[in-house]
């Protein structure tokens, strides 16, 4: 019994573990793959490369050129095919936004139109999948990567359960026993917010050098956010340890004072 016991608080210990770090993995891709987050950083990036590449002079004739190819269509959409453009996907272009826009405001237009399609972009693969192929690897940060991270949510938090629920199945009914057990669990779950610097500093520095500042900035974000849900996971755990080995001290010493008090009860009998 003692065995099975054991086995049934360590398969415990080890899925409210693992499922607890992956969940606070995809917490924080959660945050960081929300549409307010991902395109306004794809449009200002395109913005950028757009004003660089085209003149003061040249903005009033393209502007225009985007004007008679509104006025000539039969719909009120524009679509730039990504051979056109160079881009992995085919741009849509509202042509009453061109045409209330001004040559000043034009590169704004094309870069949010941009940033929409490529955020919303369909994949013919799975997230698993198209990540194993650089082409696609962009899927993780696109609508279709942030729902999976938002699909997957329930069943983490449900192994997570199932760890904790095990946990306490398997702990004899003891409170101070199942405090111990589940603050260990939690404690190992929060420790790598003690090495977060030194991970991010790693990640930084296998990030490409030409990656747009916003990239960086909510990078940056979601680890500080990342580190708060380990740091307070950590905290946790140190409570329920001390709990535990508290409790468990302070009732076994109740208990050998209880013995003492019943044989000298009997001794005087």
């Amino acid at each position: 019994m003692e065995l099975i016991s054991w086995i049934g608080k360590g398969i415990g210990g080890f899925l409210l573990t693992t499922f607890l770090a992956f969940l606070i993995l995809d917490i924080g891709m959660i945050e960081l793959t929300t549409e307010s987050n991902i395109k306004p950083i794809i449009s200002d990036s395109i913005q950028e490369q757009l004003d660089e590449q085209l003149t003061a002079e040249q903005l009033p004739y393209v502007h225009q050129d985007f004007i008679d190819k509104c006025e000539s269509s039969a719909s009120n959409e524009l679509t730039l095919t990504s051979d056109e453009i160079g881009m992995p996907v085919d741009i849509n272009l509202n042509c009453n936004r061109i045409k209330s826009s001004s040559p000043e405001t034009i590169t704004i237009v094309l870069a949010e139109s941009a940033a929409n399609d490529l955020y919303n972009k369909e994949y013919d693969c799975s997230v698993l999948e198209c990540v194993k192929d650089p082409e696609k690897a962009s899927v993780l940060i696109s609508k279709k990567g942030h729902n999976f991270f938002a699909n997957i949510k329930n069943y983490l938090i449900y192994g997570c359960l199932l760890g904790a629920g095990l946990i306490i199945l398997f702990s004899r009914k003891s409170l101070y026993i199942i405090s111990k057990n589940l603050g260990y669990s939690l404690f190992v779950t929060g420790l790598p917010f003690v090495l977060m610097g030194y991970i991010t500093s790693a990640i930084k520095e296998k990030l490409p050098a030409e990656l747009p500042a916003g990239f960086s900035s909510l990078f940056d974000n979601m680890i500080a956010s990342m580190s708060y849900n380990y740091k307070l996971v950590f905290s946790i755990g140190i409570v329920l340890l001390v709990f535990g080995f508290l409790g468990s001290m302070i009732a076994e010493k109740v208990k050998k004072s209880m013995k003492k008090s019943e044989k000298k009860a009997k001794k005087k009998k």
